[in-house]
């Protein structure tokens, strides 16, 4: 990464829950460009301290402890509103589609590593302001093994 990125700051400006821990590489490709692309992998950190969700799976409900996939949802809005954050995004939603693949439990109260891939797919003009709409990727890791895939369209009005 060029520059220390403040996390918290970032965080602070976005909703909760917080799973995103660090920021481990950033990178977006070109600076001026007209439909950009973003990585972000990082580590989360689904804390069955402080997050019923997390704790209710962890040690109340199942055999086997683990983090609901809504839960790897907000890690990854986490990861794409500090994206956001970083360049200056102004509203963004999700629209039409959101696909969640899980391929094994994610475990609470680990170290989880995140790799996040935010590709612009079209600039579109409404009322005088630049919308770009694009696709968001999240998969996290426990080391190499795939845990879970999302994939979701959004759009994002540019400043």
């Amino acid at each position: 990464m060029d520059k220390t990125i403040d996390l918290k700051r970032l965080l602070d400006a976005t909703p909760r829950p917080h799973y995103l821990t660090e920021i481990t590489t950033y990178n977006k490709q070109g600076h001026d460009c007209e439909l950009c692309n973003y990585e972000l992998n990082g580590t989360v950190i689904f804390s069955s301290e402080g997050h019923p969700s997390v704790s209710d799976r962890a040690d109340k409900y199942l055999s086997e402890p683990h983090v609901n996939v809504g839960d790897c949802c907000f890690a990854l809005w986490n990861a794409t509103h500090v994206i956001a954050e970083m360049n200056g995004f102004g509203k963004r939603i999700l629209r039409k589609k959101v696909e969640i693949v899980p391929f094994k439990i994610v475990p609470p109260d680990v170290s989880i590593n995140l790799e996040v891939r935010l590709n612009e797919q079209k600039v579109i003009k409404v009322k005088n302001r630049e919308m770009v709409l694009g696709i968001i990727q999240g998969t996290f890791y426990s080391g190499s093994s795939k845990l879970v895939k999302i994939t979701a369209n959004y759009v994002a009005e540019r400043n």
